[in-house]
């Protein structure tokens, strides 16, 4: 039932559509009313095939409501998870940021706070990962840059230290 009520709508109008709908059986419910896993379902096929404009609706909307209720779950195992794991990685993260842009998942409800929340802490974490990444290269490239200088500097001592001592060589035998 909840993810059939977008952020937009009005609870209490919401409540009553939906039960004037279930009472005159046009749509069915499982589940305690008021449960917020309550599970409805159009209950005659016949409502979607003679009735048009809800068929293009819902064959318009499909696509955008997918992805809402992938991303809803993954939203809901992030909160099981209490907040501790179930980040979205860079490809979900940029996958996502996508859908949101897209007009069709503002009309079927776009991001709840939850997933909201969820798209922030997994854009800030990826963010400190890519600079963490990044520190980590620029530290190895100093490191190996300070080992082929200490490197040279020692070859140059070795050469310097053989030239003198060719140097001195040379002058004893004159």
């Amino acid at each position: 039932e909840e993810d059939l009520q977008t952020r937009d709508d009005d609870p209490i109008i919401f409540a009553r559509t939906l039960h004037t709908l279930i009472d005159r059986r046009l749509l069915t419910a499982r589940g305690g009313e008021g449960e917020t896993a309550r599970l409805v379902d159009i209950a005659l096929e016949a409502l979607i095939s003679d009735w048009p404009l809800l068929h293009k609706w819902i064959y318009e909307y499909r696509g955008a409501e997918q992805p809402r209720r992938r991303l809803e779950a993954a939203a809901r195992r992030w909160e099981e998870l209490e907040r501790a794991g179930g980040l979205l990685d860079p490809v979900e993260l940029a996958k996502t940021q996508r859908w949101l842009a897209q007009r069709d998942s503002s009309e079927v409800g776009g991001a709840s706070a939850s997933l909201a929340a969820l798209i922030e802490t997994s854009a800030a974490y990826n963010r400190r990962r890519t600079l963490l990444v990044i520190a980590a290269l620029l530290t190895v490239v100093l490191v190996i840059g300070m080992a082929g200088w200490f490197w040279q500097q020692s070859r140059m001592a070795e050469t310097s230290a053989h030239s003198a001592a060719q140097a001195a060589i040379t002058e004893a035998y004159i």
